[in-house]
């Protein structure tokens, strides 16, 4: 899969409070590399930035 194609899987419904949307945009702004392993279901995330990975460290995303 490509980086758009798993983006697009990451969506914030009318549903979501606007504290999540800002969440989730300013999450995919700071990604740099985002793979898929579907072999092992995992998902690798790289940040542009020491600072950025760490301001996310421990976040969940919040999932419906």
């Amino acid at each position: 899969m490509t980086k758009g194609a798993v983006l697009a899987q990451i969506y914030a419904g009318v549903e979501a409070a606007p504290a999540q949307k800002c969440d989730i945009e300013n999450f995919k702004k700071t990604l740099s590399r985002i793979t898929l392993d579907m072999d092992t279901r995992v998902v690798k995330i790289t940040f542009k930035g020491k600072q950025s990975a760490a301001r996310w460290t421990g976040w969940q995303m919040p999932l419906a």
